[in-house]
């Protein structure tokens, strides 16, 4: 029996609503779930003893706390085989702002006015990974059975919000941008390099989830689960549901529980 436990933010709640389905296909893992509201979440920290606790910072974040989690309020993480963590969010957005505005001195000519080299927009895209690592590193510590996937791209529909949310204008124009395969796979690379040498392994968002670079079909974002366990009576464009969930815990069992093939 492998004792698993989901760490993280508001995304857990996709992976949860696809525990019996998982069930069914992996009955010998255990699974248990602790999520937080990201902010108490990415700024919570692992304690000497191997206790992780949210940096909670209202009676509203605790009262939600104890809501999710069955009346707890930090969790035990030595008792686990595994530690599969959902909520650390290594964003394009940097990268997909300056495409907005640039073009690639290297790249498809797209009518910007302005142009930088493809080498500036790698280091853009390190720079966003080594701030969000910073943060991992600083909320994890050192490896415990760490498996790290990233929250979930934006939904390709996420254009259907740019009257609201300021970053869907620049995230739609880069899902679309010739460029954009390329700086992707860059970002890809980037993030498992960041990851893995802090000494956690690396799942990424399953290949079969996504539309575009850096854009989940639309399709997972139906009837996605609210962090308390209710549906959401709207489309956010970024929560994912059941189905999605269950992709992930697919993979991670194809990555971290298939034995590897002896060499011949």
């Amino acid at each position: 029996m492998t004792r698993l436990l989901v760490l993280g933010s508001s995304h857990v709640a996709a992976l949860r609503q696809a525990a019996p389905a998982f069930a069914e296909q992996q009955p010998d893992v255990q699974l248990s779930f602790f999520a937080a509201p990201a902010p108490a979440f990415r700024l919570g920290r692992v304690g000497s003893k191997g206790f992780f606790t949210p940096k909670y910072r209202s009676k509203g974040d605790r009262q939600l706390g104890r809501q999710v989690n069955d009346g707890a309020l930090n969790i035990d993480l030595t008792v686990f085989d595994k530690v599969l963590v959902s909520g650390f969010r290594f964003s394009l957005g940097d990268a997909a702002r300056l495409m907005l505005e640039f073009d690639l001195l290297e790249g498809a000519d797209t009518g910007k006015a302005r142009r930088c080299s493809r080498g500036f927009a790698q280091a853009v895209i390190d720079q966003s990974v080594e701030r969000e690592m910073k943060l991992a590193r600083n909320c994890l510590g050192e490896n415990r059975n760490y498996v790290l996937t990233d929250a979930p791209y934006p939904a390709e529909s996420i254009g259907a919000r740019i009257g609201d949310y300021g970053p869907a204008e620049s995230l739609v124009a880069f899902m679309n941008h010739p460029d954009a395969p390329d700086l992707f796979a860059y970002w890809q690379a980037s993030v498992r390099q960041a990851v893995e040498a802090a000494g956690y392994a690396y799942l990424p968002q399953p290949a079969s989830t996504v539309a575009k670079p850096f854009a989940t079909q639309a399709d997972y974002t139906a009837a996605a689960p609210h962090f308390d366990g209710s549906t959401l009576g709207w489309t956010d464009h970024r929560h994912m549901n059941a189905q999605f969930g269950l992709q992930v815990l697919t993979a991670f069992a194809d990555h971290t529980l298939t034995p590897s093939p002896l060499a011949a």
